[in-house]
């Protein structure tokens, strides 16, 4: 019985943790889009920043 209780609590672990990955991921789409132009900076491959 206590197996089958631990069992639940798992599962219900890993629905709560993979419901809150989701909702992020959707809340920094936007965020991470608009830094997309200063990748080349970042990585070194650029001088400057492409301008907005």
């Amino acid at each position: 019985m206590e197996a089958m209780a631990a069992a639940l609590i798992l599962v219900a672990a890993a629905a709560i943790v993979a419901d809150d990955f989701t909702s992020d991921r959707g809340e920094y789409t936007e965020q991470l889009t608009a830094m997309l132009p200063c990748l080349e900076f970042v990585e070194g491959e650029a001088w400057m920043p492409m301008p907005d």
